[in-house]
């Protein structure tokens, strides 16, 4: 039923993870129903039906009036997935002053961008004092927020309608960046520009400064799953099961690398030492010449999706929905140490020999990597665990609970809950 209804694959496995918990079943049994989930999006062409998600300029009429303002405001109040009631208010408060702005107008493309200036002093930053923190929340989207990334004193946002909004870190609100028409899945800056991927099959170049479009990449029959910028490289991959490569100052592209057979999760890439490596739905990932975009090893050893990917000039990291982290030499493709959770695996990082990650079973776990052994299993959030940071002394996680921790890596404790969503935390920068 969830598969029909086009429900995202993470979601659908964050329900089924959570039910089983709820339930009490046996690991084996829950093993099974992500095994009988992936199966079932397979056999559903998921990715093409997502390709069908949020597209904002399919639901407004040339005439906001009538049963085309309740289209829109059933779209407004509708399609955040994981919204909740205070969510939804705002949603009906940011649609009646749409089309209180709005009224008289007669093109199809009268969203709130094209709106910009007027809404401009609608966009608010609440600003919150903690002993041990400050919250600032920027308020500008109309639809959930999918990536965040920094730059050089600004934040870029983006989200499930296709939008893309530049702030700078005192919370003013800088400018909209216009042009996808549908889900921003991913997005990536440097201090000049900002290249953004999307589920209307295009990548597209931005001027970090102006938020002025450079350039504009189309695959023709897929959407983009992942991307990178470093330099004036730009790699993608994709749910055809290719990565693509352009330089961003030019309009062609510069090569197709063919080898995978599903679509593609993750990848990093490393301009100084020629290296991509790409991680995949069918269990592997591939180590490829940035050059010659010949492969140079395929890493093979997990049993699901390879979710995420790490790579320095030693070894390669991965972690996978079978529950496992994998941490191999990329030279001969040889696995030196595998660790395991229970649960699938959604996010890791590491520094020096010391791993944190996290996933499905809501604990984030510290490995040392010269062994696998497990040093520590930090406990505190309640639900699973999505993104997860490690910097010298401090660990950072964002969790499906819709709260964000800090804790010590020296002492293993829990220093700071930060706490401000109203829903499940999808990003974390």
């Amino acid at each position: 039923y969830m598969i029909n209804l086009g429900v995202r694959p993470d979601d659908a496995r964050h329900f089924v993870t959570r039910m089983s918990h709820t339930s009490s079943l046996e690991d084996e049994f829950m093993s099974n129903l992500h095994q009988l989930l992936k199966n079932i999006e397979k056999a559903n062409s998921m990715s093409e039906q997502l390709a069908q998600s949020l597209n904002i300029r399919d639901k407004i009429d040339k005439s906001p009036t009538g049963r085309h303002r309740y289209q829109l405001h059933d779209y407004f109040t509708s399609s955040l997935p994981r919204s909740r009631e205070a969510e939804r208010a705002e949603a009906k408060e940011l649609y009646a002053k749409l089309i209180d702005i709005g009224r008289g107008r007669s093109t199809s493309t009268s969203t709130h961008f094209q709106l910009e200036n007027q809404l401009e002093n609608q966009l608010e930053v609440v600003k919150e004092s903690n002993e041990q923190y400050n919250i600032a929340t920027y308020r500008g989207h109309v639809a959930a927020v999918e990536c965040v990334k920094t730059t050089a004193g600004l934040i870029i946002s983006g989200a499930y309608d296709g939008s893309l909004i530049t702030w700078s870190k005192r919370g003013k609100f800088l400018h909209a960046m216009t042009g996808h028409t549908d889900r921003i899945m991913s997005l990536d800056v440097n201090e000049q520009h900002a290249v953004s991927g999307s589920f209307d099959h295009s990548v597209r170049l931005w001027d970090v400064a102006t938020g002025t479009a450079l350039r504009k990449w189309t695959h023709a029959s897929t959407s983009i799953s992942c991307l990178q910028l470093e330099k004036d490289v730009i790699v993608a991959g994709s749910f055809d099961n290719c990565l693509r490569i352009w330089d961003a100052r030019e309009k062609l592209g510069r090569g197709r690398l063919l080898g995978h057979t599903a679509p593609i999760m993750d990848l990093r890439f490393d301009v100084d030492m020629n290296l991509i490596f790409s991680s995949s739905r069918d269990t592997t990932t591939k180590v490829w010449d940035l050059r010659t975009h010949q492969t140079l090893t395929t890493l093979s050893g997990h049993t699901d999706w390879v979710r995420r990917v790490q790579f320095d000039r030693s070894r390669a990291v991965t972690c996978s929905y079978d529950g496992s982290i994998k941490i191999w030499s990329h030279v001969t493709g040889e696995c030196l140490i595998s660790m395991k959770h229970k649960t699938p695996v959604n996010c890791f990082q590491y520094q020096d020999d010391v791993l944190v990650s996290g996933g499905g079973d809501s604990c984030i776990k510290v490995w040392d990597m010269r062994n696998g052994e497990c040093m520590s299993v930090l406990k505190g959030h309640s639900d699973e665990i999505i993104g997860i940071g490690l910097k010298n002394d401090e660990i950072v996680s964002a969790s499906f609970d819709a709260s964000i921790r800090t804790w010590s890596l020296k002492s293993r404790r829990n220093v700071c809950v930060l706490k401000g969503h109203g829903s499940w935390i999808t990003s974390m920068e």
